[in-house]
């Protein structure tokens, strides 16, 4: 169509209105489905939990009774964290499609995974730092076979060949200990040290293989990874001196820039770092996207450090980090400029 001077005038196209509409009524019918689904598979987290609590009942009390000559705030650790990687367990498998067999098994294993924290250090490996805590996986799978015999297993009410059930959990247990991130990296090595100073072998757990191994290794990664794990980090370096000189050589690092970093901001930053290495660990995207929601999480919690009444906020340092970053590399740019 012409304007009256003669040019070309664009056509202008009225919407379609319904066409609009229709789009509109498809995205909200989209995601009106999408919640329901969310929606179902959350009732059948809540109703499995509350299947698998009834049914191991018995075994959940045996396990929590182990750690009653611990210290209350340890005691109460060790049951929270055990409900918690439970939970996880159950989630885990059932966005994934496990059977109700698979599921029972898995659950077995997060019911038994940390059962041998409160073992006995042997006469032998007193002296041994942190033996309970690298040895308890190890322990817990050797006890597989004397805590769920036949007899127990039919109790459960689990179907399959007995022996490849224990067999199943026991590696579970022991594989869920295989390459770990951060700070725990540290104390394996320590150990091994030790260990060899005595003339004993020391121990490296094998890599997660299969789908309740993986499972277990991923549900305890998450717990690592969200803000209860960043708290036991917190309180585990802040009583162990090898974690605070290293958490004091950091400070001195930064001081080097002139940042004030505390040795709480230094113990976050292992913290945080940990869980990092938890989530990029992951060979599965959707281990990844699962495991780094509790990170984000996180970051917007306050954390407090044994000595010190200043909380602390993962922004706070993290940006202490950048500036620590920014003036290492001006500095290294400096000093190669200089030798050139």
């Amino acid at each position: 169509m012409e304007n009256f001077l003669g040019k070309q005038e664009d056509k202008i196209v009225e919407p379609d209105k319904k066409k609009t509409a229709d789009i509109f009524d498809l995205d909200r019918e989209r995601q009106k489905r999408q919640e329901g689904k969310e929606e179902n598979i959350l009732k059948k987290i809540e109703q499995e939990m509350s299947e698998a609590e009834e049914r191991f009942g018995k075994l959940i009390e045996e396990v929590s009774k182990r750690y009653e000559n611990l210290p209350d705030n340890i005691k109460e650790d060790l049951i929270f964290h055990n409900r918690e990687i439970l939970g996880n367990v159950i989630e885990y498998g059932i966005r994934r499609g496990f059977s109700e067999e698979e599921l029972k098994r898995l659950e077995l294993s997060a019911i038994l995974h940390d059962r041998d924290k409160a073992g006995s250090v042997p006469e032998k490996y007193k002296d041994i730092k942190n033996y309970i805590l690298v040895m308890h996986a190890k322990v817990a799978a050797e006890n597989v076979p004397e805590i769920l015999t036949d007899e127990r297993l039919k109790e459960f009410q689990i179907e399959g060949d007995p022996e490849k059930i224990r067999q199943e959990v026991a590696r579970a247990i022991l594989e869920h200990m295989g390459p770990r991130p951060g700070f725990m990296t540290d104390i394996l090595k320590k150990f091994n040290e030790d260990m060899k100073k005595i003339g004993e072998d020391g121990i490296r757990y094998p890599e997660a293989n299969g789908k309740i191994s993986e499972a277990l290794l991923a549900a305890d990664m998450k717990s690592l990874a969200g803000e209860g794990g960043r708290k036991k980090v917190l309180k585990f370096r802040a009583g162990d001196e090898f974690f605070i000189q290293q958490d004091l050589n950091l400070v001195e690092e930064y001081k080097k820039y002139e940042i004030d970093l505390s040795q709480g901001e230094a113990a976050l930053i292992s913290g945080f770092e940990s869980a990092f290495q938890a989530r990029d660990m992951q060979k599965d995207k959707r281990n990844w996207d699962w495991i780094n929601a509790d990170i984000e999480k996180s970051k917007k919690v306050e954390y407090a450090f044994l000595g010190s009444e200043k909380l602390m906020l993962w922004e706070d340092v993290f940006e202490k980090m950048k500036h620590y970053e920014e003036k290492r590399r001006i500095k290294e740019i400096e000093g190669s400029l200089e030798v050139a």
